[in-house]
């Protein structure tokens, strides 16, 4: 038997504050802001809502050159019964090719990932420059504080630092792509991986000390970008020794920011899962009027 999903519910709140829920009865014709891709998977199709698009890596941090990927980062929600409360999972797309690299995370997935303490996500919580925003992302984004841990952030910083070092260094190999290791070849050390161990412990201390993870690094500090800049367009103008001194101290920065930190924020178990309800009851709502 089919629950009646429309006369459970008329209206809602998140914690006390009103959420504004999506019309879902109507297609919407704007695809700047709602995005239904069909997508062949293992012989099934899977309907897809975009709720954000942006551009990711050096490109959403003002890092890029000429010759920098482009990366496009977004969350999605599923809109077909079997994904959204049936068997199959679907919580990941990605879209690799000459021109582009394209990673989309579903909903819930992504506030498992904040909860983790996952940059990327918060990134794409704190961007201001989306190439797709539904009203719904904009409700998400409105809550932000309440969706990440200053702990938990801390914790993956520190070891995401720590791991870069290892990259940067030679020391864990990884996957050597191709500008890596002619990098560690010519220079002894990968700029891009001591850019991403900088830029990160910069983005924590501003996130301890100001309540906020910055994520284009020209907007908020012009001279700290061409410093970085500085570093992956002309790595020749640095020694190795030098650059693991500014690493160590990059690392006490933020540990030193993180333990006089002025904000202190909880990811909020309860209004993650409201937010899940909102995103997905106009969705629900629909599938159900569709089977009568």
């Amino acid at each position: 038997m089919l629950i009646q999903l429309s006369s459970v519910i008329r209206s809602r709140q998140v914690l006390g504050k009103p959420i504004r829920l999506s019309d879902s009865n109507k297609v919407s014709h704007q695809s700047v802001f709602f995005v239904l891709t069909f997508l062949q998977h293992l012989g099934s199709i899977i309907f897809m809502e975009l709720l954000c698009k942006m551009k990711g890596g050096s490109h959403s941090y003002g890092l890029n050159t000429q010759t920098s990927d482009l990366d496009w980062r977004g969350v999605f929600v599923n809109t077909d019964i079997a994904t959204v409360v049936g068997l199959d999972k679907h919580d990941h797309q990605q879209k690799q090719d000459e021109t582009a690299d394209e990673v989309y995370t579903e909903f819930r997935n992504a506030l498992k990932l904040l909860r983790s303490g996952n940059t990327q996500m918060i990134e794409l919580l704190y961007a201001d420059d989306y190439e797709v925003s539904s009203s719904q992302w904009d409700l998400v984004r409105g809550y932000r504080k309440r969706l990440v841990s200053s702990e938990t952030l801390f914790k993956c910083l520190r070891g995401y630092m720590q791991g870069e070092l290892r990259l940067a260094n030679g020391e864990r190999t990884g996957k050597l792509g191709g500008k890596r290791k002619e990098a560690l070849d010519k220079y002894g050390f990968s700029p891009k991986n001591f850019v991403q161990l900088f830029r990160l412990s910069w983005a924590g201390k501003i996130y301890f000390q100001k309540g906020y993870f910055p994520v284009n690094v020209a907007k908020e500090n012009d001279a700290y970008r061409d410093f970085l800049l500085d570093i992956k367009v002309h790595p020749s103008n640095y020694n190795v020794a030098v650059l693991n001194e500014i690493a160590a101290k990059s690392e006490a920065s933020l540990v030193k920011a993180f333990e006089s930190r002025i904000f202190d924020t909880k990811f909020d178990e309860e209004l993650a899962n409201r937010l899940c309800l909102d995103v997905y009851f106009g969705i629900m709502q629909k599938l159900v009027n569709n089977t009568k």
